[in-house]
């Protein structure tokens, strides 16, 4: 598949998941992330995720590793409200466990760093609601960005994250 898209095949590679697919063994899903990742490693972020959000809406599940570099890649390129865009999609059709904490921590991290706040909130919200937990230094530099945006109640719960890893 990577060898198919860094030769600029990338009709070819969809055949040859229709083809894997039908042997069996290996899902759609499974195929389509392999492509999301080979996409994402020629630089072709407009299509990676435009397969991607194909993914999502035919109701396959796409591996975690897909879900997390597609987003790491779109917070590089600068991309954050796509990258943003896409974690909401993910987090509706129920992927937010596929997202690892680096990838979280990055997108809150330059969220914050951009003044998206609202945006920087809702992530900080729904990881608290899910029991996320962020490396110590990611959450100090969070915390000081959300006293910015006055969210006193958020920055209280940070808090308490914060002291559980001191502990």
């Amino acid at each position: 598949m990577k060898g198919l898209c860094l030769e600029g095949h990338v009709e070819e590679a969809y055949k040859l998941i229709d083809k894997v697919v039908a042997g069996g063994g290996v899902s759609y899903g499974e195929c389509y992330s392999c492509l999301v990742l080979s996409l994402v490693m020629i630089k072709r972020l407009e299509e990676a995720e435009k397969l991607f959000r194909k993914i999502l809406a035919s109701g396959l599940k796409p591996d975690s590793l897909a879900c997390s570099i597609l987003i790491k890649e779109l917070c590089l390129e600068g991309r954050l409200l796509d990258a943003f865009r896409l974690y909401e999609a993910e987090e509706k059709a129920g992927l937010f466990s596929y997202i690892d904490s680096d990838t979280y921590s990055i997108l809150l991290v330059e969220l914050c760093k951009q003044n998206y706040m609202l945006e920087a909130a809702y992530l900080v919200r729904s990881m608290l609601e899910r029991g996320f937990q962020l490396r110590v230094s990611n959450l100090y530099q969070i915390s000081e960005h959300l006293k910015k945006f006055g969210d006193k109640g958020l920055i209280t719960q940070l808090a308490r994250i914060i002291k559980c890893y001191e502990e």
